[in-house]
């Protein structure tokens, strides 16, 4: 510690003072929280919220008295954010005591917020009663988005049955939402027909848009599926829009398929263009008779059907895995964002 103190690189004795604090923290939080106050303000920042968390999982009570030392600030926020989450998983009660008694801010809120969502996780019903003690009024009500969000992470079927069972409005639309972008993810097929329920308005225009975006990049052919069962409106719409985006570099010949009865007005000719481009890298010939056959304007697919395509490159790569060696070849297609796709590997 006395010599990373002493180094002259503020990058160094950042990097240093990692390594350090990850051995300390965990068997003498407390020579760690003195060695943290000792360095370079610049360095402190995040280390003092890697302080509060590991000791956290030891003694709270006293991080919880060492953060009240640290001067107002983000370094302190984010200390007692640390805390909060990894105190809630040990004694919830007292985490979400000592967090309901700090001074009213948005820290404040966000640290409930996201102690509800950890509760939840592993206990349901008690941070259930938990938020339903809270005061009616603002903090309750971002407080029961937390809540929401950790139910769903363990089951988004009873997380969609609690938001029903809440007033109609700002706070269960929210909450809504956060259930539809937790349940997308692992049962898109589900998230989607309950979406398909809500009422039209903005509330499942959001909420259908996460599940088209979620489901178009993980599973493009039943997503389709999907659309067509849709009545036409706004949400149907906004559907569209989302599974077109995600869709297109994964699977542009499904976005292909919905992307043009979006129209073919200024807004809408930059998405059919990008998922013409895409198509191209994968299946150029099919793409090419979507372009030449389509309703966009001459000037426009002459650009598209033009312009030079990346070839692919087949590429060797070795590696070690453990004591064994193998030999690794794939085709690539360098995207638009100069990530790599790999397209092809044996």
């Amino acid at each position: 510690m006395q010599w990373a103190k002493a180094l002259p690189s503020t990058n160094n004795q950042k990097e240093a003072a990692e390594d350090i604090i990850r051995v300390v923290a965990a068997n003498d939080p407390v020579a760690a929280a003195r060695f943290v106050s000792e360095l370079n303000p610049a360095v402190q920042k995040d280390l003092i919220s890697r302080v509060a968390s590991s000791w956290a999982s030891s003694d709270p009570q006293a991080a919880s008295q060492w953060i009240a030392t640290l001067p107002e600030g983000d370094a302190r926020n984010r200390a007692t954010s640390s805390l909060v989450s990894g105190w809630v998983y040990s004694d919830p009660v007292a985490a979400t005591q000592f967090a309901q008694t700090l001074p009213e801010s948005g820290t404040k809120t966000s640290i409930l917020k996201s102690a509800a969502s950890r509760w939840a996780a592993t206990d349901s019903e008690a941070a259930l009663n938990w938020v339903n003690s809270l005061p009616a009024g603002d903090l309750r009500n971002n407080v029961v988005s937390g809540l929401i969000s950790g139910i769903a992470s363990s089951s988004p079927e009873t997380a969609a049955q609690y938001v029903a069972g809440l007033p109609p409005g700002k706070v269960q639309d929210t909450a809504a939402l956060s259930v539809v972008s937790t349940w997308s993810r692992s049962e898109p097929s589900s998230a989607a027909t309950w979406v398909s329920q809500f009422p039209e308005g903005p509330a499942r225009e959001n909420a259908i848009k996460t599940v088209m975006y979620n489901w178009g990049r993980s599973d493009a052919e039943q997503a389709s599926a999907f659309l067509d069962s849709l009545a036409p409106g706004n949400s149907r719409t906004r559907a569209i829009e989302s599974f077109v985006d995600a869709a297109d570099s994964g699977s542009p010949e499904q976005a292909a398929q919905w992307v043009l009865q979006l129209g073919t007005d200024q807004k809408n000719i930059p998405r059919i263009e990008k998922v013409a481009r895409y198509w191209m890298r994968y299946d150029d010939q099919a793409a090419r008779n979507w372009i030449q056959n389509g309703p966009l304007p001459d000037e426009r697919k002459k650009s598209l059907l033009t312009q030079s395509m990346s070839t692919p490159a087949r590429s060797p790569y070795r590696g070690i895995i453990g004591s064994g060696t193998y030999q690794h070849s794939f085709e690539t297609v360098v995207r638009e964002d100069d990530t790599i796709r790999i397209i092809r590997s044996n």
